[in-house]
């Protein structure tokens, strides 16, 4: 093949579409089960949530061309101009947040039609080879490829080179190896009746444990059931990623019971993101290594975070592979 993405989360996914674009073949491998990554929506009783990103919005032009695409074609739309805080007063500040029908990961589902995707295959090492890439997954099984794009969390990342041995330039591991992640517990709450969050359903920052609470009944993906998705803080999730999770879950409710009403959670569950969100972000939409066959790294630690960031890597990527085998 010519391109191995490592990753089905929304960079690799972009990327290989802007691949096949520029003719190029590409095979996406994903660990999971699912595709997506921090597009993620899960069921919960006879309701679901969005358990990772909550929303979309676009700044730039070549996001927002994307954007419309996808609400061009039924995938998605106008949630909300802004949400209430913590007093729950609403703060519109006019820029436009944008939900998916069905959930984030349906968005994620239609973009990896278009793509040769292959999932639960955990990748466990990367050689350099004469004419590109040998990659070697946990099942021992081989992949041969002229070129890599890493789309992984860069801890992760870095794991599969020096697993392979790979003799990346030394500026080049030194800037990997600065990028770190805020952790982020997630818990999902099956309510009996619709929460009363504040118009449109949703509050940012409710407190120091709580940065976000949603009512995806309200935000119109869960018709079956009022399913409340409670993002804690960063510094909560620090002190308390292990943490049981009998123990988070009930913190969490805690501070968001008062937007419950008299509505009682029938079920809850818990999702821990060890890769939430990067510390920080490199100044370009993707990295090329040096002095190796090529390599690219990329996701929304590169350019910018947020999925705007993550898609404009997939496709700066994707440019960058152009180059590197034309």
């Amino acid at each position: 093949m010519e391109i191995l993405i490592v990753g089905a989360g929304l960079t690799g996914l972009v990327a290989a579409q802007a691949l096949h674009r520029r003719n190029l073949s590409a095979l996406v491998v994903e660990k999971g089960r699912l595709v997506g990554g921090r597009l993620a929506t899960r069921g919960l009783g006879a309701g679901q949530a969005d358990t990772g990103a909550q929303f979309i919005t676009a700044r730039t032009p070549a996001f927002q061309h994307m954007l419309a695409e996808w609400e061009a074609r039924g995938l998605a739309y106008l949630w909300s101009h802004g949400w209430a805080d913590a007093a729950g007063q609403p703060q519109v500040d006019g820029h436009a947040r944008y939900a998916v029908h069905g959930g984030m990961q349906s968005l994620a589902r239609e973009l990896a039609q278009a793509s040769a995707v292959q999932i639960n295959v955990k990748i466990s090492a990367l050689s350099p080879v004469r004419d590109g890439w040998q990659v070697m997954d946990t099942q021992g099984r081989i992949y041969a490829a002229r070129a890599v794009l890493l789309t992984a969390p860069v801890p992760q990342a870095l794991t599969f080179l020096e697993t392979g041995r790979t003799p990346v330039h030394a500026a080049d591991l030194d800037l990997l190896r600065g990028f770190s992640y805020t952790t982020c517990l997630t818990g999902l709450f099956l309510l009996d009746r619709p929460s009363r969050l504040p118009e449109p359903g949703a509050i940012q920052t409710v407190s120091p444990k709580v940065m976000w609470a949603a009512d995806n009944q309200r935000k119109g993906i869960s018709p079956g059931g009022a399913v409340l998705t409670v993002h804690a803080s960063p510094e909560f999730s620090s002190a308390n990623y292990d943490a049981p999770e009998a123990e988070v879950l009930a913190a969490l409710l805690h501070e968001v019971k008062p937007w419950l009403g008299p509505a009682q959670v029938a079920e809850a569950r818990l999702k821990r993101w060890r890769y939430a969100q990067p510390n920080q972000t490199h100044s370009e939409a993707s990295l090329t290594a040096r002095g190796i066959p090529p390599l690219v790294f990329a996701g929304d630690a590169f350019g910018g975070p947020r999925l705007e960031g993550a898609a404009l890597s997939g496709l700066a990527a994707a440019a960058a592979l152009a180059n590197l085998l034309h």
